[in-house]
C-alpha cells in the first residue's frame, strides 16, 4: 500500500522555535509561524522516513486547487507519480500564504480531499481520542466509544466535541465532516487515536479497510 500523509503540525513546530506559547490570532504572525514550522516539520519527516531507505516529498496546497479543474488535475498527477516512483508525499495547507477566502481550515477536510482526489483505498484520520464518543470522555465519565458509525446525522454532529487544542483547530466535529466528505466518496474512514499508530497495522491485518 501507498501512503499519503497529511499533516498538521507547521504553526505549532513554528511557534515553539519562535518561543511564543500561545496561539496569535493574527494572520501575519500564524503565517510567519508556518513558515519556520514547516522546514522543522518536513525535516522531522524527512529523518524518520530515512531510517527505512523512504523518500519523502512536500506538497502544499490551498483549496483554489479543487476549485480550478486544470489545478486539481495537476496536483493528482503529480501525486500519482510520486506513488509511482515509492515516495510517501506530505501535503499541508499552504498556511503561508493562505487567506481565508482560500483555505480549508482544518486538516481533517484537507485530508479527505486529498483522500477524494488520489481516489484513496481508505482514510486514516489520528486524533488524541480513540474515536467518536457519546459524549466529551473528558467531562463525561458515562461517555462511551461508537465503535461504527453507519450515518452521520444532525445529532452526532451536536455530540460531537468541537473544541480543539490550545496549538491546532478543529476537533471531532470536523473529523465527522471529513468522514462524511469521503464516505460519500465510497472511502472507508476510521478514526483513531494517534498515540497508538501500531493500530494501523491491526486494521490491515483484521481487513477492517480494503486495501
Amino acid at each position: 500500500w501507498s501512503p499519503i500523509i497529511v499533516t498538521s503540525g507547521a504553526v505549532a513546530c513554528g511557534l515553539e522555535a519562535l518561543g511564543i506559547s500561545t496561539r496569535p490570532s493574527d494572520t501575519p504572525s500564524l503565517q510567519a509561524a508556518a513558515s519556520v514550522g514547516t522546514n522543522i516539520l518536513v525535516s522531522s519527516y524527512a529523518r524518520a522516513f530515512k531510517a527505512h531507505d523512504m523518500l519523502t516529498s512536500l506538497v502544499l496546497i490551498t483549496r483554489q486547487v479543487t476549485a480550478d479543474r486544470e489545478q486539481y488535475l495537476h496536483v493528482r498527477d503529480t501525486l500519482e507519480r510520486l506513488l509511482d516512483l515509492e515516495v510517501v508525499p506530505l501535503i499541508n495547507e499552504n498556511d503561508t500564504v493562505s487567506v481565508d477566502q482560500l483555505r480549508f481550515g482544518d486538516n481533517d477536510t484537507l485530508s479527505a480531499m486529498v483522500a477524494k482526489l488520489v481516489n484513496a483505498d481508505a482514510l486514516i484520520i489520528l486524533s488524541d481520542n480513540d474515536g467518536l464518543y457519546s459524549g466529551n470522555p473528558r467531562e463525561d465519565e458515562n461517555a462511551y466509544l461508537i465503535p461504527v458509525v453507519e450515518e452521520i446525522s444532525d445529532e452526532l454532529m451536536a455530540i460531537a466535541d468541537t473544541k480543539g487544542s490550545t496549538r491546532g483547530t478543529g476537533g471531532m466535529v470536523t473529523k465527522l465532516h471529513a468522514a462524511q466528505i469521503a464516505t460519500e466518496a465510497g472511502i472507508d474512514t476510521i478514526v483513531m487515536n494517534g498515540a497508538q499508530p501500531e493500530d494501523i497495522y491491526r486494521l490491515l491485518d483484521l481487513s477492517l479497510i480494503h486495501i
